[in-house]
């Protein structure tokens, strides 16, 4: 389940803790995210339909930002900070299946770019091996920030 909550500027969203803890508690078998905006929705619907986990997709979506804006803007000067990556599907390319992500600076496109769907799937089976296969179901997430926390933890 995907909420909708519309971000303004100079007033981001707050929340009541007891409101979400009660929305989890009633929806515990539901995957539940906030988004903040119609491309965050539209990006989230997208990787729901293809049956992907959005907290690995968010993952590639920074490394292969990481990849592929490395020489022109290195990872956690300013002008990298406003790179978004947005998940634009799976796609069937010669080779093998990929990821396919398209890098906007602002408003405007940089690059398109790919993570091989075989690397994702390793990525998903390993994450299941440590953590479960519904880990996060009932908690509400925003998980689309991920393009904020660059070094990645451990990386």
């Amino acid at each position: 389940m995907i909420w909708l909550v519309l971000e303004r500027k100079n007033d981001p969203p707050t929340f009541r803790t007891e409101f979400l803890e009660a929305y989890g508690a009633a929806l515990n078998q539901y995957q539940l995210r906030i988004v903040t905006s119609w491309d965050e929705l539209t990006e989230k619907i997208r990787i729901f339909e293809e049956r992907l986990d959005d907290t690995i997709i968010e993952f590639f979506k920074r490394l292969a930002t990481g990849n592929a804006l490395g020489k022109a803007f290195p990872p956690g000067s300013p002008e990298f900070e406003e790179c978004t990556a947005w998940f634009v599907g799976c796609r069937e390319t010669p080779l093998e299946p990929v990821l396919k992500f398209e890098i906007f600076r602002t408003s405007n496109y940089i690059a398109t770019t790919t993570v091989p769907l075989e690397l994702y799937q390793f990525t998903e089976r390993t994450v299941e091996t440590q953590s479960g296969k519904n880990r996060g179901v009932g908690e509400l997430r925003i998980v689309n920030k991920a393009s904020k926390m660059w070094p990645v933890p451990g990386f």
